[in-house]
């Protein structure tokens, strides 16, 4: 009797698949359903979620994952899933002097997570005299100390930053760039407050230059790298419990030079294709730009 008791709690244990204990994950994707039943079904859809946005796993069912969602469980797709690591959070910004080697430890011979480019922005996380605890778009490494040079000091506290390389531009896309960036540097975003892209730099006045999957020139061509920039800024102080809404990001059909499928944030000012999105956290926050060679790159801290 106590052996069939033993069993049948067995079969209870594991007949859901792995067990993940709850904990907390972060979604990895914006406008992600989050449907009643681990299936793909057209009318099972309960809500929807966005990059950033903390869930808690209760359990992994094959390839779903069971969540607490609005008082009750859904389940979302594994793949837009992802355990939730430390936040970094810090009040100093630097800037490479030149192409590095992100290192998984602080040493030469350590394995390279990423390169980063001359005056990509970094969190500076921790500085000590021959390496640095840097974060780059989201990978946290090592990078050698006398290769940093201190950008900024805040007074507040950054949660958002990111970079993005922009060589294949030309002459006219590169004037629209500055132009654009000059017009988002500084700018604070009150509690509660809507944010559009468009508003901000304008619609008039832009250079028609060629878009990277266009043959035609258009208005404003590079703003959408401007953009894109931006909206992984937001994206990275999301993670860092930053609760800013995205209403509007439009994307392309297919892969941009500087930005993966579905994280390009596309601008068209012919067409109003803008990007927009509302803070609401309970705090302001501040938008910072920045232009070094062939970087775009934005900070963003709370106020």
């Amino acid at each position: 009797m106590k052996f069939m008791r033993f069993f049948i709690l067995f079969i209870l244990l594991f007949s859901f698949g792995e067990n993940v204990n709850a904990a907390s994950y972060y979604v990895t994707g914006d406008g992600v359903r989050v449907r009643s039943s681990a299936e793909n079904l057209e009318d099972n859809v309960i809500g929807k979620l966005n990059y950033g946005d903390k869930v808690e796993v209760i359990d992994l069912e094959n390839s779903w994952y069971k969540i607490k969602y609005n008082d009750d469980y859904g389940y979302v797709t594994y793949r837009y899933i992802s355990k939730l690591e430390d936040s970094y959070k810090t009040n100093s910004i630097g800037l490479l002097k030149s192409k590095v080697g992100l290192k998984e430890k602080n040493s030469s011979s350590s394995k390279t997570i990423v390169y980063i480019p001359k005056n990509g922005v970094v969190k500076v996380l921790e500085k000590k005299s021959k390496w640095s605890l840097v974060e780059y778009n989201e990978k946290v490494g090592y990078v050698k100390t006398n290769q940093l040079k201190m950008y900024t000091k805040l007074t507040e506290t950054v949660i958002g930053s990111y970079t993005i390389n922009y060589s294949l531009s030309n002459s006219a896309r590169n004037s629209n760039i500055n132009k654009s960036m000059k017009r988002l540097n500084n700018i604070v975003i009150k509690s509660g407050e809507k944010f559009s892209f468009l508003d901000r730099v304008e619609r008039n006045g832009y250079l028609n230059a060629i878009e990277f999957n266009k043959k035609e020139k258009v208005s404003g061509g590079g703003l959408s790298e401007v953009a894109t920039a931006l909206y992984l800024t937001i994206r990275d102080a999301k993670r860092n419990d930053c609760y800013i809404n995205v209403l509007e990001q439009n994307r392309y059909s297919s892969k941009t030079p500087y930005a993966k499928i579905g994280e390009e944030a596309m601008i068209d000012i012919e067409n109003n294709k803008d990007l927009v999105f509302i803070n609401k956290s309970d705090k302001n926050i501040k938008i910072y730009s920045n232009v070094s060679g062939n970087n775009v790159s934005f900070v963003i801290s709370e106020i």
